[in-house]
């Protein structure tokens, strides 16, 4: 499915400052951020995040990752299709509508060329039994063209920021048994495999 474009105007805020470089073929970040972005009470972010890639061969590129608000819903229901979930829309328009209203919610996108490359969506869930919230990654996805460039660092690394400003203690992430190569990538991350995780259907 081919990437969708995010009109000027569609991105409500944004934030800042991860440096990445080209290693050979691939990108690599280079852990740091350099710029701290700062988010407001509502968990809104007030700054950019950019990470600039500088390829081989010459032009720099940047890829901001920006608060995704309703008006991306196409472009996120494009990107997860590519996961194999035949969500609408539509769909994503109203979760869109609700986190922004949501202190416990986020989503972001990021975009190169006006264009949707990737997104994360975040859930904060309260601790019971201490203090904090666990950060949960419900969902991440990269275009399929552009794996391998740095795009889910960067997405990651926002989440983790973000995980941050509303008090997380703790950041998990659940990926299907079949998707190793998703495995490798949160390991590579600094995310360990922690006790067994069951569910049910009700």
């Amino acid at each position: 499915m081919p990437a969708a474009h995010i009109e000027e105007g569609e991105i409500d805020w944004a934030l800042t400052g991860l440096q990445s470089r080209f290693d050979g073929s691939a990108l690599r970040r280079t852990a740091t951020i350099g710029h701290q972005g700062t988010f407001n009470r509502s968990g809104q972010i007030d700054d950019n995040m950019r990470g600039l890639k500088q390829p081989s061969g010459g032009a720099t590129v940047t890829v901001t990752i920006r608060a995704a608000g309703p008006k991306v819903s196409v472009a996120i229901a494009a990107l997860m299709h590519q996961l194999g979930y035949g969500v609408t829309p539509e769909r994503i328009r109203e979760n869109l509508s609700a986190s922004v209203e949501s202190a416990s919610d986020a989503a972001f996108v990021a975009c190169e060329d006006n264009i949707a490359i990737g997104c994360v969506s975040l859930h904060a869930l309260p601790l019971f039994h201490m203090l904090g919230s666990l950060g949960r990654i419900t969902s991440l996805v990269v275009d399929e063209k552009h794996r391998g460039r740095g795009i889910g660092q960067m997405l990651v690394q926002a989440a983790e920021r973000w995980f941050h400003s509303v008090g997380g203690v703790k950041a998990e992430v659940t990926s299907g048994d079949v998707r190793i190569d998703a495995h490798r990538f949160y390991e590579g991350e600094g995310f360990s495999r922690d006790g067994q995780r069951l569910s049910k259907k009700i």
